[in-house]
């Protein structure tokens, strides 16, 4: 599964046009935003299932308990950064479309 991600630019310096010093995030459900720059990857739900290399990735981050889930809803995707585990409530499709929309802006 393609690696998906959405961002939004906050600037931090005032010239309008400057790429660099932009800060970008993802936005993952609830009220939890990361930079993108610690996102590693994102999965469908689905992989959990399928892949035992996945189930035993995950295992692991839940003894190292740097796994959370975001809100209440059934998660959809499993979000790695460089630091902890997520389970979204978004999709990763949702996400694709969302980083392709922004993209062509």
């Amino acid at each position: 599964m393609p690696l998906s991600i959405t961002y939004a630019a906050v600037p931090c310096c005032p010239k309008a046009g400057n790429v660099e010093g932009l800060n970008m995030y993802i936005h993952l459900g609830g009220e939890k935003i990361v930079r993108t720059s610690q996102l590693v990857a994102i999965f469908d739900i689905s992989i959990e299932q399928s892949s035992k290399l996945s189930r035993q990735f995950v295992a692991q981050a839940r003894k190292n308990r740097i796994v959370e889930t975001i809100g209440e809803e059934d998660p959809k995707s499993i979000v790695v950064t460089e630091e902890r585990v997520y389970y979204s409530p978004i999709s990763s499709s949702t996400l694709k479309k969302r980083a392709h929309h922004l993209v062509d802006l």
